[in-house]
């Protein structure tokens, strides 16, 4: 948020720089030995300031001497403000929750149990396991299922040979 912001030509008052690399450390740790509590003020924290270079940023874009440097930076700033929100204000019971800002798109396939949470994908990595899944069903030596031999050629459009 920063950053963008920075590209726009926005100086901002605080930036929390420091204090938001400590916080993603300890974060970290405590997700690490499942100190769940510990963790919980962690992101809270994170929250509160995001929430406060959110207001600033926003209170800065809408003021009437604002001028940006770029066109593109702006309308990327508003798009980061705008999954930074949507992140912030997330619940832990909601359906549609963002798990990565450069990725919206990505979803969660499966829970699972505490040493290993949820399976992330997006939807062309679902489409590529159910590929290499099916082409794992052939034998070892590089056949298909159907006894062909698999090549390059045969994405090309032509024929593999039967053996």
């Amino acid at each position: 948020m920063v950053s963008a912001a920075k590209r726009v030509g926005i100086a901002l008052k605080q930036t929390f720089a420091k204090e938001g690399k400590e916080l993603r450390r300890r974060a970290g740790g405590y997700a690490h030995a499942k100190q769940l509590r510990r963790l919980k003020r962690v992101v809270k924290r994170q929250r509160t300031i995001l929430g406060i270079v959110m207001r600033e940023v926003q209170r800065k874009i809408e003021a009437p001497e604002f001028a940006p440097d770029h066109p593109k930076a702006a309308s990327d700033l508003v798009m980061w403000l705008e999954r930074a929100e949507r992140i912030r204000t997330q619940q832990r019971n909601n359906k549609s929750k963002l798990y990565a800002l450069h990725a919206p798109e990505v979803e969660c396939l499966a829970k699972g149990k505490a040493h290993k949470p949820c399976s992330i994908h997006s939807q062309g990595h679902r489409i590529l396991h159910q590929l290499v899944r099916k082409d794992r069903r052939g034998d070892q030596h590089g056949r298909s299922a159907g006894g062909k031999i698999a090549s390059d050629d045969d994405e090309a459009g032509m024929v593999g040979l039967d053996t």
